[in-house]
């Protein structure tokens, strides 16, 4: 008789490129490290051109699909760049509308992906780079970060369990779906 493993809790993180689901890769590789029956599927939602509005109206979509085929989810958020938030405030009020509708979390990096990684690092925690620089400001303390060739694994040299704790104490909303999916 074969020993039985506890089922894994499903969580969705709707992300906007790669280097999202890199990151939410990397999440489940810390996760399987401390030893947490959880699996976050890193839905992708491109194309949406970031249209925060877009990218939520694609994740209902794909996770009404995945209830429909049976794969029912505790938790549900999407990361989601701020600075397209900020550009319209109308619309962005529509996507907070539309994400509480279906009990969806929105994780607004702020005002990036990118400037959110940067404060994992580090010594650079309170560091707040506007959009324009934070990539700059990223590969200037990370010259090897590659957006378009990132992976879990190259991401695991510089982001342990520690640099995400140390994220989710500044990042409110990081914070709050990495407890919510129990891993800090």
């Amino acid at each position: 008789m074969r020993p039985r493993w506890p089922q894994r809790s499903l969580f969705f993180a709707g992300c906007e490129g790669d280097s999202e689901r890199a990151y939410v890769a990397r999440l489940n590789q810390l996760a399987e490290a401390r030893g947490l029956h959880i699996w976050i599927h890193g839905g992708p939602l491109n194309p949406g051109a970031g249209d925060p509005l877009a990218l939520v109206q694609k994740a209902v979509q794909q996770l009404q699909d995945k209830r429909r085929r049976g794969t029912r989810y505790r938790y549900a958020a999407i990361l989601l760049d701020a600075d397209t938030r900020d550009q319209d405030p109308e619309r962005a009020r529509q996507v907070q509308l539309e994400a509480r509708k279906v009990d969806i979390q929105l994780v607004w990096q702020n005002p990036n992906h990118e400037a959110v990684l940067l404060r994992h690092l580090d010594g650079c925690q309170n560091l707040r780079p506007d959009a324009r620089q934070s990539l700059a400001e990223l590969k200037k303390r990370w010259p090897e970060y590659d957006k378009s060739g990132i992976s879990a694994d190259k991401l695991s040299q510089r982001i342990g369990y520690q640099q995400i704790v140390r994220a989710a104490n500044v990042e409110p909303e990081l914070g709050t779906f990495l407890r919510r999916i129990g891993l800090v």
